[in-house]
C-alpha cells in the first residue's frame, strides 16, 4: 500500500554561537513558540551567567532556524533551558 505522506523536506543547518545579530530572530521564534515568551532581558540575564551558553541553528537561505540555551556544569552535565525552532522549519531535522 502506497503512503499518502508527503515527503519530507530536510534543512542544511549547521550550529553555532549565538550572537547579539541573531537575538532579533531567536525573540521572534520564541514569540511563535510559547504561551508566555521570554523577552530580551530574560536571555540576556540568562546569557550573562558563566555557565550559561547560548547555540543557533543557520541554514543559509533561512538564516536562524532555532535555538538552544543551556546550562553546563563542572561534571559535564548539561540542562537544557530553553529550545525552539521556527514553526515553519519543525520536523525538519534542524
Amino acid at each position: 500500500m502506497a503512503s499518502l505522506a508527503q515527503p519530507r523536506r530536510e534543512l542544511h543547518s549547521y550550529i553555532r554561537w549565538i550572537t547579539i545579530p541573531d537575538m532579533s530572530r531567536v525573540l521572534e521564534i520564541e514569540e511563535q513558540s510559547f504561551q508566555f515568551p521570554w523577552s530580551n532581558q530574560d536571555f540576556l540575564r540568562c546569557l550573562e551567567e558563566d555557565n550559561h551558553l547560548g547555540m543557533v541553528a543557520n541554514c543559509d537561505k533561512e538564516g536562524v532556524v532555532g535555538f538552544m540555551i543551556y546550562e553546563l556544569y563542572k561534571s559535564w552535565l548539561v540542562d537544557i533551558i530553553n529550545f525552539a525552532v521556527y514553526p515553519a522549519c519543525r520536523r525538519m531535522g534542524v
